[in-house]
């Protein structure tokens, strides 16, 4: 499973992982052939993602990576793996928050990386009048999808 992680040399505003035996997610996916079926999936067996080319995998925080003989096909969207087989399934509601949850944190994520350069650029020169909204509005984008996060929290528990 990979996990966020800040090294060293880290450059501003990317975000890093590794593995438990802390390998770099980047060095490993570049890693891998291009022509063997990969899967990404969370530590319950759900698949986030799949293809070829592991490079262009969203940020595999929390997520494992699995080299497959044959990509699943069929109607189904939606897919677990266990042991070695995958199995079609149906949202449960349960998913459905998990992806509501994750798509609010990466809003906040966004959110965050405007401010955060923006206060930055504030802090060395005047913001023009676009900037300062930009700042506003990121700003507004932060605690919109904090309380919506929050507010699908409380009512999971």
């Amino acid at each position: 499973m990979f996990t966020q992680y800040t090294p060293k040399d880290a450059i501003p505003h990317v975000l890093y992982a590794k593995n438990e035996e802390g390998v770099d997610w980047y060095e490993f996916s570049r890693s891998l052939d291009k022509k063997t079926p990969k899967i990404l999936i969370d530590k319950e067996g759900y698949v986030c993602c799949m293809g070829l080319d592991a490079e262009g995998f969203p940020f595999p925080d929390n997520l494992s990576l699995v080299q497959v003989k044959k990509l699943p096909t069929g109607e189904s969207a939606l897919w677990k793996y266990e042991s070695g087989k995958f199995i079609a399934y149906e949202k449960t509601q349960k998913y459905k928050d998990a992806v509501t949850k994750s798509e609010y944190r990466l809003k906040m994520e966004s959110a965050k990386s405007i401010i955060d350069s923006l206060r930055i650029e504030k802090e060395y020169s005047e913001l023009s009048e676009e900037k300062a909204e930009q700042l506003k509005q990121a700003a507004r984008d932060y605690i919109s999808a904090k309380t919506s996060l929050e507010s699908l929290s409380d009512t999971s528990k």
